[in-house]
């Protein structure tokens, strides 16, 4: 059964700012989730250039904050500077470069999560991916120094035969994960399972190999990522190397490997690169019809969540509610 995001948002309504009030499809979703108590909004930008867009897009400002980095009356803004300086000085930051690089909406945003003036911040329909998670990592870090910095999907179908909600990962971040890697993706992606999805997780590691029937480097490396995920994980029910078509049906399991005890199909689906999980998801979403929420990020200390650029106002809104539901008390 799907989660209603949405719902679940509202019975938490955390605080989201949104660095690219520019676009009208951000706000045209700030608006929506404020009327809807999703989350409480703080756009990003000069207040009067989003109140004279919101005129012209017939939206109403509600509760929605507006806050502009460059203005001068701004007491935040020395703050966030300094903060930015501390966290960056051990890089050569100087404290001039930080004052600069504090106003990019990118950083501030990420600053107003730091100093817990926001809980979380969405970005992205502007943005390259790279610049969003450089801005994340260059103020919030990772949870630890171990930590490492991935993504996943939420894939959902309104079709019988398919399941819904699935995961895949990771379809953004990381272009060739060694096995550590990969087991770390599986490793984030089951707790993420659990906690926004309420699933129990059953990890398939995605191969052109099924059982080591094609021998290669790329099939010792997913084999070597089940057997650290057995070592550190030994609770979580993982199959791999495995094809897709495997993981899916417990028909073609079986007819590929015989006598295992995985019951298919998987509900994570780890893929062993960024090309092959790019191009996973896309054909799910375009030709299989299938809903695609993400790319979400995991493994940063705090929530920050990178949009496609051709997210469409929907896709933002329910990424929104999504990125509530990760922040942590």
């Amino acid at each position: 059964m799907t989660p209603d995001f949405i719902k679940l948002a509202q019975q938490v309504k955390r605080h989201i700012v949104l660095p690219e009030s520019s676009d009208e499809r951000i706000l045209k979703a700030a608006v929506e989730v404020d009327q809807n108590n999703i989350a409480s909004i703080t756009l990003l930008g000069k207040e009067n250039e989003v109140k004279e867009k919101l005129s012209e897009l017939d939206l109403s400002l509600g509760d929605i904050q507006i806050v502009d980095p460059f203005d001068s009356k701004n007491v935040k803004a020395e703050e966030y500077a300094t903060n930015l300086f501390e966290l960056r000085k051990h890089k050569g930051i100087t404290q001039e470069q930080a004052s600069k690089l504090s106003k990019d909406p990118l950083y501030y945003g990420d600053l107003m999560v730091q100093a817990g003036d926001a809980d979380a911040c969405v970005a992205g329909v502007i943005n390259a991916t790279g610049n969003v998670i450089r801005a994340a990592l260059h103020v919030l870090g990772t949870k630890s120094k171990t930590t490492r910095l991935s993504s996943f999907f939420i894939m959902l179908s309104d079709k019988e035969d398919v399941p819904s909600p699935i995961v895949f990962a990771d379809c953004a971040i990381n272009i060739d994960p060694d096995a550590e890697i990969l087991a770390d993706i599986a490793a984030q992606s089951s707790q993420n399972a659990v906690s926004l999805l309420g699933l129990e997780p059953k990890v398939a590691m995605l191969s052109f190999s099924t059982n080591a029937s094609a021998k290669h480097a790329e099939v010792d490396k997913v084999r070597n990522a089940v057997e650290i995920l057995n070592k550190e994980h030994p609770e979580l029910n993982v199959i791999g190397d495995v094809q897709f078509d495997a993981a899916f049906s417990n028909d073609v399991l079986n007819t590929k490997w015989k006598g295992n005890n995985f019951q298919a199909p998987a509900n994570i689906f780890v893929f062993p690169s960024l090309e092959a999980g790019n191009i996973g998801y896309k054909i799910a979403e375009r030709i299989g019809g299938a809903d695609a929420i993400g790319p979400i990020l995991q493994g940063l200390a705090k929530p920050v969540n990178d949009l496609s650029r051709g997210a469409d106002v929907e896709d933002i809104i329910k990424t929104i509610a999504v990125t509530s539901l990760q922040v942590t008390d």
